[in-house]
């Protein structure tokens, strides 16, 4: 499952809603092959060090959980 998210976002029915549901998913997911993956849309604010504290913020265990980034602008 496939979620998009940046990490600045603090519209209480937006990003912070997904993550809490993916960290609920997580959860109920337990003992399946399925896998959470969480790309933000905000690449040049959350490098990988940004997205892994959200992620801890919210349970996010990497073996099941991936926040993920691409090249931001400035990288470009």
């Amino acid at each position: 499952m496939v979620s998009f998210v940046y990490t600045r976002c603090r519209d209480a029915r937006m990003c912070p809603l997904v993550a809490a549901k993916f960290a609920r998913m997580q959860r109920q997911l337990r003992g399946t092959p399925i896998r959470l993956v969480t790309v933000t849309l905000d690449p040049g604010y959350d490098t990988p060090r940004v997205l892994a504290r959200y992620g801890a913020a919210y349970g996010a265990d990497p073996a099941r959980w991936l926040l993920v980034t691409g090249r931001g602008a400035r990288d470009a």
